[in-house]
């Protein structure tokens, strides 16, 4: 099965909330509150590595959102929101994927998600308030995978 991610609410803007959603047959969508992405800058700059929060703390979101569907899922193809930045991403993903053991290891590609994609309109009615996100995901389940 291919599906198709998409964000709303960019991960380093900590003065709002971000939507991680993807879409193929079936929509799901997660938010990660503000309020958890300023406590994961806090750590990442305790740690000494504020440069990393980003990428990580999206890497992160985009597996417990594959994570939340037990669905056996082929090919991922992610928006691209962070250009130049793919292949460290791709790489974050599979890393994730082996420490959690999956016998799932999908195709992680990048390309354009459309305004009209199923993944884009979701991510942007949760992050507009008009639907409610399936989950929302907690501190300790980010700091988890992403640190």
């Amino acid at each position: 099965m291919k599906i198709y991610i998409d964000q709303s609410g960019k991960v380093e803007e900590t003065n709002r909330d971000t939507i991680l959603a993807f879409s193929n047959h079936e929509t799901y969508a997660i938010k990660i509150h503000r309020r958890t992405k300023r406590r994961m800058l806090e750590q990442f700059r305790l740690y000494g590595k504020p440069k990393l929060f980003t990428l990580r703390t999206f890497s992160a979101g985009v597996f417990l959102l594959l994570k939340s569907r037990k669905t056996n899922i082929d090919e991922i193809v992610i928006d691209t929101e962070y250009f130049g930045r793919n292949a460290t991403i791709k790489s974050m993903l599979e890393a994730m994927f082996t420490k959690a053991k999956s016998s799932n290891n999908p195709n992680i590609t990048f390309g354009h998600v459309g305004k009209k994609a199923k993944a884009h309109l979701l991510a942007l009615s949760v992050f507009r308030g008009k639907q409610r996100a399936n989950r929302v995901i907690s501190y300790s389940e980010l700091k988890k995978w992403a640190l």
